[in-house]
């Protein structure tokens, strides 16, 4: 499926640098220059979506997958090899998830945009649950991003 490119503040520095995920296999990059990774680690299944955010809010970016054939999010609270430290289900296996600190509290949870109908979900916790705001983007075949915009 080829190369997934992930961007995040790896290593508390204040300076997001980029990462790879290839497989399951996550290789980050600590500065912005050419040269091998910082960090190698294999999280998730080949066939997982990678998502990245702070999971709890310490300022550092961590790990994730959603797996798409059930629905579920798997998230690490560290950049190694393990299990996850949070499951939870949340949207639908035809979903496109993002993540964000959609409340202000320091720590990023998940959102997912439905493509039949166009309606964003977001909750303000990573855990099964009803989503706490949903809106309609009015149009189709948009791609869901999240960032600080200010």
């Amino acid at each position: 499926a080829g190369d997934v490119p992930l961007a995040g503040d790896w290593n508390d520095d204040g300076c997001d640098t980029l990462a790879v995920f290839r497989d399951g296999l996550i290789l980050v990059r600590n500065s912005l220059t050419t040269g091998f990774a910082d960090e190698v680690f294999y999280y998730g299944l080949a066939t997982d979506t990678p998502i990245v955010g702070d999971w709890d809010g310490n300022g550092t970016t961590d790990i994730g997958a959603y797996r798409r054939t059930n629905g579920f999010a798997y998230l690490r609270y560290s950049r190694t090899t393990g299990a996850a430290d949070i499951e939870f289900f949340f949207g639908r296996p035809d979903d496109l998830v993002f993540a964000g600190d959609w409340d202000g509290d320091g720590d990023d949870t998940l959102g997912v945009m439905r493509p039949s109908d166009n309606i964003v979900y977001l909750s303000y916790e990573n855990e099964t649950r009803t989503a706490d705001e949903r809106f309609l983007v009015p149009a189709s075949g948009q791609i869901p991003m999240a960032g600080r915009l200010e």
